[in-house]
Parts: C-alpha cells; sequence; structure tokens
C-alpha cells in the first residue's frame, strides 16, 4: 500500500495525542483498579520513611513486657492482677499524669474477684481514664456483623469512660498489616484515641471534629520511637516524671498472655524490617495525631483523579516530540519533581495521594510508547520514501503535457527532460538530466543524473516537507558546508563537485561523483545502475575475507583521520555509506558531517542504530567505534575457527569498538598502521 504525503503529516502530529491519552488513561487504570493498590499503599508509605521522628514530652508508654511479667510473678494464663494496676493507678494520679488510657481488656474478673473493685476505686478516684472496648465478630447463620464488647461495668463510672479500638484495613480493603486508617468506632461510640484525646482536651475534640472522619495515621518513626518503660519500674521513676502527660498502659510485641490480648502490627519502617509494634504504640501514635493536629487527608478523589491525567497528558505529550533519550531524562526529572511535590504535600500541608503511579506507570508507558511510536514513523518514513513521490509534491498542472525544453547553461541548444522522470518526482536541477531514483534514505533520496557533456553524476535532493522541523533540514546542509570544500582534497571521500538551495521549492541539493555500478563497475547503464556499497558484503552468504576488510578499513582511516585532523567528524559510518568510486571505497552520505567535540557535547544524537558508540556520537572516538564495528560486520570468519593471524586481526577490530572508549585506538591514523602493519605481516607469512 502506498503511502501519501498526508498520511506522513497525520503520524507526525498524532504521537503527541496518542502518548498523551495513553499515559493518562494507564494512570487512571491503575488508580482506580483494585491492581494498583500496591502503588496506593507506597505513596503512603515512602513519604512516611522521610519523615524526622521529633520529641514527644506530651505522653509516655508503660508497656506489659517480658521482663514486667516475670518481675511481677504473674501468672500466665491469667490476666494480670488488678491490684497491680490499682497501685499503678494511685503512684500516676499522686504524680500528677493527666490522662491514663489502658489498651487492656478488662472483660474478665480476673483470678481474684476482690481486686476489681479496688481496680475501680483506682480508676474513680484518678477522674480522668480511658479503657478499651473491642469490636466481636458474630457471625450466625443468615448474619455475620460485630457488636461491641464494653469493659467490665464495675470499672465504669464518673471519670472513666471507654472508646472502641478496631483498626481499619489497608487501602482497597488489601490487608498488609500496616495501619495507616486512625481507628474508628462505632456510630456514637468513639474510638478509644478519640476518647483520649477528649479527656486530654484536644482541640479538634471541641471544635466540632467528627471522631468518625477518615483520618490518615502520621507514623512518627519506627518501633520504640516514643517514649516508653517497663511496667515493673513505673513506679521507680523521679517524682514529676508522669506530670501532665497522658500515659498509655498495654502489652508490647511478641509477648501476649492469656486473657492479655496484645494486637501487632507493621508500620511504613517496620514493614521493610520485619519487626512489629504494639497496638498500644499504634493508638498512642493517632492520640498524638489528634493533639496536634498532624493527622493526614487524602486529596479528594476527583482532584486526584483530575492531577493524574492532567500530568500524563502532560508527561506523555512532552516526551512524544523529543527523542527518546530526551524523553527518558524528561520522565526521570518529572519522576523526581512529582515525589518533591508528594514530600511536600506531605509534611507542610498533611495530605498524601497516590503519587506513585507517575513514575512507576505513566513514566514507563510514555517511554515504552514513544520508542514503539518512533519505530513505527521511522517504518512509515522509509515506506514514503520509497514510494513514487508524484502528484502530492508535484501538481499535475506542473508535470502534465509534452516535454519541455529545460535552458541549460553555456549550451546552446535546450536539452529535453522525459516527462517520466518528472512525473516520477524529480525536480528540476540546472544544467543536469535527472534519469532516475537509485536511493533513498532517512533525510533525501539520490538521483542518477547525465550532465551536459553526458557524464554521470549523482544528485542528493533533501526535501523539507521530509522533515518535523526545520533542525534536521538544517544540519544536513550544515554538514554539507562544512564538508564540500574539503570533500575534493581526499581520495577516500566521495567529491561535492556543486551545491544548490531553492528555497521556495523546498530542497537543496548536492551534485558528486557518480558510485561505481554494483555489476559493471564504472561502466554504467543508467536503465540498470545500483550504486556498489559495502552492504553487498552484508547479503546472505557474503562477507568479505580479512585481507579484504582490512585494506578497506586502511583506506577508511586515512579518510578518517583527514576529517579528524580539520576538526570534523562523520557520525554515520555504515556499509551503506561506503561507495565504491573506480573501484575505491570512499566515506559518502555527507549530512551527518559536524564539528568535533571532545566530550561529545552539544552534538545532536543521530546516526544510525547498531553503530552508535555507548558515550554517545560527537567525538572521533565515536567514529572509531561504527568504524570497527562496520568492519566485523564485513568480515567472513573461516568456519574452520581462527588461526593466529586472524586471532590478531579480530583483537584489532575488537579494539576499535570497544565499550570503553579509552581502550580504542587513539586515532584513526593509529587504527590504518595496525590494520596495514597486520597486511604487512600476513604478506611475508609473519
Amino acid at each position: 500500500m502506498r503511502m501519501g504525503l498526508r498520511d506522513l503529516k497525520h503520524w507526525r502530529l498524532r504521537p503527541g495525542l496518542s502518548v498523551a491519552l495513553l499515559t493518562a488513561m494507564a494512570g487512571m487504570a491503575l488508580w482506580g483498579l483494585p491492581i494498583g493498590g500496591a502503588l496506593e499503599r507506597w505513596s503512603f508509605d515512602l513519604p512516611t520513611v522521610f519523615s524526622h521522628p521529633g520529641s514527644f514530652p506530651e505522653l509516655v508508654l508503660i508497656e506489659m513486657d517480658e521482663t514486667a511479667h516475670a518481675e511481677l510473678h504473674q501468672n500466665r494464663g491469667q490476666p494480670w492482677d488488678h491490684r497491680l494496676h490499682a497501685r499503678l493507678v494511685d503512684f500516676l494520679r499522686a504524680d500528677g499524669a493527666r490522662v491514663i488510657a489502658f489498651d487492656v481488656a478488662f472483660f474478665e474478673t480476673g483470678a481474684d474477684p476482690d481486686a476489681l473493685p479496688e481496680l475501680s476505686r483506682a480508676l474513680r478516684a484518678h477522674g480522668n481514664v480511658v479503657l478499651s472496648a473491642a469490636l466481636v465478630p458474630i457471625n450466625q447463620p443468615g448474619f455475620h456483623g460485630d457488636r461491641i464488647q464494653r469493659p467490665r461495668q464495675e470499672l465504669l463510672g464518673p471519670g472513666v469512660a471507654w472508646g472502641v479500638l478496631w483498626y481499619h484495613p489497608g487501602p482497597k480493603g488489601e490487608e498488609d498489616g500496616v495501619v495507616r486508617l486512625h481507628p474508628i468506632g462505632r456510630d456514637a461510640s468513639p474510638s478509644m484515641p478519640w476518647m483520649a484525646a477528649q479527656a486530654a482536651g484536644a482541640p479538634v475534640t471541641t471544635s466540632g471534629g467528627r471522631h468518625n472522619a477518615e483520618r490518615w495515621v502520621r507514623h512518627y518513626g519506627p518501633g520504640d520511637t516514643l517514649p516508653s518503660v517497663s511496667y515493673w519500674q513505673a513506679t521507680d521513676q523521679p517524682p514529676g516524671f508522669y506530670r501532665g502527660k497522658t500515659v498509655f498502659i498495654g502489652g508490647r510485641p511478641d509477648v501476649s498472655f492469656v486473657g492479655e490480648e496484645v494486637d501487632q502490627f507493621f508500620t511504613p519502617w517496620s514493614r521493610g524490617r520485619g519487626s512489629k509494634v504494639s497496638g498500644m504504640e499504634v493508638t498512642a501514635t493517632a492520640w498524638l495525631n489528634l493533639m496536634r493536629g498532624d493527622w493526614l487527608n487524602r486529596t479528594p478523589p476527583g482532584a486526584e483523579l483530575a492531577a493524574l491525567l492532567i500530568l500524563g497528558a502532560l508527561l506523555g505529550g512532552w516526551m512524544a516530540g523529543v527523542s527518546i533519550g530526551r524523553a527518558a531524562v524528561i520522565g526521570a526529572v518529572a519522576a523526581i519533581i512529582v515525589f518533591a511535590a508528594a514530600l511536600w504535600l506531605f509534611w507542610a500541608r498533611n495530605l498524601w495521594c497516590n503519587w506513585a503511579v507517575v513514575p512507576v506507570v505513566q513514566f514507563p508507558v510514555a517511554l515504552v510508547a514513544c520508542a514503539w511510536i518512533r519505530h513505527r514513523q521511522l517504518q512509515i518514513e522509509k515506506q514514503w520514501l520509497e514510494s513514487p513521490l508524484g502528484e502530492e509534491l508535484f501538481p499535475a498542472s506542473a508535470t502534465s503535457g509534452s516535454a519541455q525544453a529545460i535552458p541549460i547553461a553555456g549550451v546552446n541548444a535546450p536539452a529535453r527532460i522525459p516527462i517520466a522522470a518528472r512525473n516520477a518526482g524529480a525536480p528540476l536541477i540546472p544544467d543536469y538530466e535527472l534519469l532516475r531514483c537509485v536511493g533513498r534514505g532517512a533525510y533525501g533520496e539520490v538521483w542518477l543524473a547525465r550532465d551536459v557533456l553526458g557524464g554521470f553524476r549523482a544528485v542528493k535532493i533533501v526535501r523539507r516537507v521530509a522533515f518535523d522541523d526545520e533542525g534536521p533540514y538544517e544540519r544536513e546542509f550544515h554538514g554539507l558546508q562544512r564538508f564540500a570544500p574539503i570533500s575534493r582534497q581526499h581520495p577516500g571521500l566521495v567529491p561535492v563537485l556543486h551545491v544548490g538551495l531553492q528555497r521556495e521549492a523546498g530542497f537543496f541539493y548536492y551534485v558528486m561523483e557518480a558510485g561505481d555500478d554494483e555489476s559493471s563497475g564504472a561502466q554504467i547503464e543508467s536503465a540498470k545502475y545500483a550504486p556498489r556499497t559495502l552492504s553487498r558484503a552484508l547479503r546472505p552468504g557474503a562477507g568479505l575475507a580479512a585481507a579484504e576488510v582490512a585494506e578497506i578499513g586502511a583506506a577508511l582511516c586515512a579518510a578518517l583521520g583527514f576529517l579528524h585532523e580539520r576538526g570534523l567528524i562523520h557520525r554515520d559510518i555504515k556499509p551503506a555509506n561506503v561507495i565504491f568510486i573506480a573501484g575505491q571505497p570512499r566515506l559518502g552520505d555527507v549530512g551527518l558531517v559536524t564539528d568535533m567535540s571532545t566530550r561529545g557535547g552539544g552534538v545532536t544524537q543521530v546516526g544510525t542504530e547498531g553503530f552508535i558508540p555507548p558515550e554517545g556520537l560527537g567525538t572521533a572516538s565515536g567514529d572509531l567505534f561504527a568504524l570497527g564495528r562496520m568492519l566485523e560486520m564485513l568480515w567472513k570468519k573461516p568456519e574452520t575457527g581462527l588461526d593466529e593471524a586472524a586471532q590478531k586481526f579480530s583483537e584489532i577490530l575488537r579494539s576499535a569498538y570497544a565499550q570503553d572508549p579509552a581502550q580504542r585506538p587513539v586515532s584513526a591514523v593509529a587504527l590504518g598502521g595496525q590494520l596495514r602493519e597486520w597486511l604487512e605481516k600476513k604478506a611475508n607469512g609473519l
């Protein structure tokens, strides 16, 4: 199917929109589907681990740990002695503790029923105590739910409140053991952290805040970040240690006894390390959030989705308009900016959002889409360039009718150009009759032409319409400007005989010596002409002997050395760009010739895949890399294996395209010297 110019232009306009839409939709899909739960969790966890713990003078945790269990002689399989709790509460009241919050289940009378009234007396005497209730699941035929199990009624009364402890599962219902949402109560029954905050006078509890509003936990640090003492040492603290503080009393991870339920959870820190924190520490953290007003809120779903769509569209559209390398840089910078913005929202505005979708999903999707579109675009451009140019470039009125006389400078009789040639897309070139298009590339087409004296020449036409913008077009022309003055000074370069610019017609051209015919050499028959290049040696079953490859390599090294000595580099050495004239290989396709850069900086990264060095283009060493790769491809290695001479030849070639530029020959002249030396030794049987 023939590709028209209109189709080509559409393919140049559509990529930005296509990549933008694909990137935005990918972000939306991962944002809204359960499969995106991992990204949502990481969006919460990563900013958390960058937080600074800070100090916590307003609370202390009293841990019922293994040491306390042993020192206080508590019986396993039974709740702790209520008299111990009563004495501790009396001590805390005397020391001035502001609030006491028990993360302990007081659902049983204990081993000594007479101790329960003593604990009740101590709690009421303090007058600002919060106990914990639990949600107990109900599983009956036809009904599944839960009910609130309150502490023993004997313990409740004036100054003794209770709150529910129940931790919400992770985002999208995927429980991974990390507590991210505040404990929530049930309808008129607030959570235990809320009740403890209310007892401590938190502004949020007195200013109309809802106890069951969605709040996200701001974790202040890994396990043991909050100040704590062991239960058995709680009364050994100096006077005033508990004054004005809220004291949480409860179990510690990895320590549990029958009758004492100890919840264990991961935090964003402890999950990666495998350690856990107690439910009491999570409860105290939620209380701190309420007291300080620094709990986290999630951005509204509509705003979050809109931001992802806009960012995805902008990122995809921007990346589609540049090279793959620049697209990767843009995506990486965008990912860093998004992460920095997420940290700022987290720290400065107490907000979090599902920002990980951008760097983890949208950036890779945009990069892969850009790579595929680049590949497809090159295929379409190649298809267009290899198709007849016809009416889309030249109106029918300009190509219809009989043959027209074209005045040629210096000749009295007019020359006539066949209409067939012009209908095939041949422009008017003064003094030359374009006979047949013999080659097309990314930046133009090459025609076999006849000059006024009847000699054959090659004319390259570079059309502005084949480029997205002026950059590549100007690059081709400037490369020609640099190359033309010196092209006739060395036998290893294709000489440029004439340069012409036709701005109104939208192209420039240059005239070169015609290369040998692939079949007949210097005897050119226009109807069958095909220029001889090194590409022929890459055909299946073809290839060149080592000595022939070395001869060609030495000749091309001399030409490259000539260019490099004048501060120019070629940047596109490959078999198709080595043309034979009078049987000698010469470097052609001069459009990518440019000024040399010692480090490759500031040089447009163009060229042909497979011949571009790892460090990029722009240096003489990069030309050596491409030359070494080409010579290696041309060499048809013996099927019986390499002898000593062949091994040495292989080492020379491998050094030319070494990944590390420091391991390559210091110059083209040096590489050429190695090849000539190898040829001399081979000729002498050494």
